[in-house]
């Protein structure tokens, strides 16, 4: 059943995955036990399909559990233990913890660095994943540099139609639409819009992400109207396949609101930001910086309609979240 959930998985049929995971789990726990490596690793599986399935609270539970228990009972240096810490470094990095994602990834990277090779596959997701928590922490020269030798050493290894690749050609240009590049970023995701559909499929997490990051390079250059009906799109697409709360949808609907916003729709651009947030803290948290983009945006509106008391007590919101970052979200949000 193993194997079937993981041809699932890389299908892109999470449903199916999630479902025989968890009969996994609970098969290995019933007669193995919960320190049998066994029943470790299908933790850790389960672990990975809930943060496919935007079930972040849920990823970082139970791989917590399997990273523990394999440290104890396979030891920290097992690649299967190495497993599950990238698995929850990455939890970690999309639940809005990069500092701590960058912890464990810094450590996995050495250790496969050591034991397989630069080249390796599981080293360069390992590498893929810190330069993403470096991008998520700003620092998107290193990011840059970073994805840069992945896209590089996928290419040569795995070819430039591997789902993988396109993967990291989506980051990279995500870095690039960071560092003010977006027509940069544009050229590379139109490059491979037709490889992503005709290797993946339209409904594919893969096409979901391009798009996604195309209509970024679009706000990036202005080009909102165009930004809006792409995003308008994925929404539709995003509801009906991987559910209304999946994070990836709440993220595109927050950059759909903001281009209402700009596009002179700021009731939709209002109305949607008031359902998306509540939704947003619960399945990513206060403190992931996409809340706290959406939270910057509600009260930029509510400044420019005068209602500095809505504003405040949002700014106020952002900075008891924790960042410190308040006041720099919503003055950004106010003029962007």
């Amino acid at each position: 059943m193993t194997d079937l959930s993981w041809s699932y998985w890389n299908l892109g049929l999470i449903p199916k995955a999630l479902h025989l995971q968890i009969e996994v789990m609970n098969t290995s726990l019933e007669a193995l036990g919960p320190q049998d490596p066994r029943t470790l690793k299908a933790m850790d599986d389960l672990a990975s399909t809930y943060w496919l399935c935007g079930k972040l609270s849920e990823s970082e539970d139970l791989g917590k559990r399997a990273m523990i228990g394999m440290s104890k009972v396979l030891g920290s240096g097992h690649p299967d233990t190495l497993m599950a810490m990238h698995n929850l470094g990455r939890t970690y990095m999309h639940r809005g913890r990069p500092k701590d994602a960058v912890e464990l990834q810094m450590e996995v990277l050495g250790a496969r660095q050591k034991m397989l090779g630069s080249d390796d596959l599981d080293t360069l997701m390992t590498l893929q994943g810190l330069g993403m928590s470096y991008h998520a922490l700003k620092r998107f020269d290193e990011a840059e540099k970073i994805l840069a030798v992945v896209l590089e050493a996928r290419k040569r290894i795995l070819g430039q139609e591997h789902a993988y690749t396109l993967w990291a050609v989506n980051d990279l240009a995500k870095i690039q639409c960071a560092q003010d590049r977006p027509i940069e970023a544009e050229e590379l995701l139109i490059n491979i819009l037709d490889v992503v559909e005709r290797r993946l499929g339209k409904e594919h997490i893969g096409m979901f992400m391009t798009k996604h990051n195309l209509a970024r390079a679009y706000i990036g250059q202005g080009r909102w109207a165009e930004a809006n009906a792409l995003l308008t799109e994925l929404v539709g697409v995003q509801m009906r396949t991987v559910g209304l709360d999946h994070p990836d949808t709440l993220y595109a609907q927050s950059e759909l609101a903001r281009t209402y916003r700009h596009l002179g729709q700021v009731e939709k651009a209002e109305k949607l930001y008031i359902d998306l947030i509540p939704k947003m803290k619960v399945k990513v948290g206060v403190e992931n910086p996409q809340t706290l983009s959406a939270i910057g945006q509600l009260a930029a509106i509510h400044t420019e309609k005068r209602r500095s008391s809505e504003a405040d007590t949002l700014e106020s919101e952002m900075v008891n979240a924790g960042q410190g970052v308040g006041r720099l979200v919503v003055a950004h949000a106010r003029t962007f």
